[in-house]
């Protein structure tokens, strides 16, 4: 768990909103589209996350909102590209103490 949670929020939405998975703030919406995802983000993440835990979190989060639940989840590399500056950015954030993965990081969360 991160101490300070409000920081961890602000850098998971600076990165997602600056690549724009979804292409929405690129198509005029507004800039909290992407709140629920970011804050299901915030509440997985870890000290110690890996990059490929980070992306497996990333991908099946916004699969998860924007996904066809048909098919299976697709882990598409540019969202790597997230997944690596977040995870160099965590330092930026007072850890407290590794938790468990959590569901979201195995598989689908159960939203």
């Amino acid at each position: 768990m991160f101490k300070n949670q409000a920081r961890l929020r602000g850098i998971v939405s600076e990165v997602i909103n600056k690549h724009d998975p979804e292409g929405l703030l690129g198509s005029g919406a507004p800039l909290d589209e992407y709140d629920p995802e970011i804050d299901d983000i915030v509440n997985c993440l870890a000290p110690g996350t890996s990059r490929d835990q980070a992306w497996i979190l990333i991908c099946n989060t916004l699969f998860w909102y924007f996904g066809d639940h048909r098919q299976p989840v697709l882990y598409w590399n540019k969202h790597r590209e997230i997944a690596d500056e977040l995870v160099s950015r965590l330092p930026e954030v007072d850890q407290v103490e590794s938790l468990a993965t959590c569901d979201a990081q195995r598989g689908l969360g159960t939203h």
